[in-house]
């Protein structure tokens, strides 16, 4: 069941009972006698958006302009391939009363790291192929996203991609 959950998916419930915060999440997980039949209940992505992707030549520009080697999208070139299928340099906020940056969080249903290594993302962008898919979610989601993991739990790294 590998891809089963997305980075900025949202747990809803589990075995019917509301999920309000991870620690209760982790605690209904913890007290579960039947493993094996979890029952979960996952909104997908409510604030992210997915873009399919097709080039016409083998290493094609995207048009995608990431900052300093993270996943941080700040520009995307209108009459690029992202740009044309729809992706914007900015989208609206997970508080939704503002714009901000897209971050990309999965590329060719492959999560990337939230704390990035090196220049994984562009190496990513450009050994796809013609076919790409790629998952963007708001830069304020990922950020509070990033801070309550950290905040949250000390190893907070054993969630991440490696």
């Amino acid at each position: 069941m590998n891809n089963a959950i997305h980075v900025g998916d949202q747990l809803i419930s589990i075995h019917g009972q509301v999920v309000e915060t991870a620690k209760m999440a982790h605690k209904l997980i913890k007290h579960c006698e039947d493993e094996e039949k979890l029952t979960f209940v996952i909104r997908r992505m409510p604030h992210g958006k997915v873009f399919a992707i097709r080039r016409l030549v083998d290493g094609e520009d995207l048009g995608i302009y990431c900052n300093g080697g993270t996943a941080e999208i700040v520009t995307v070139h209108p009459e690029g391939l992202a740009g044309q299928h729809g992706l914007t340099s900015k989208g609206p906020s997970a508080s939704g009363d503002d714009f901000c940056n897209w971050v990309l969080t999965e590329i060719n249903n492959r999560p990337l790291n939230l704390f990035f290594k090196d220049n994984e993302i562009e190496h990513r962008l450009n050994a796809v192929g013609r076919d790409i898919s790629i998952v963007v979610q708001p830069m304020d989601f990922v950020t509070e996203l990033k801070r309550s993991l950290k905040a949250t739990y000390k190893n907070y790294k054993d969630f991440l991609v490696q």
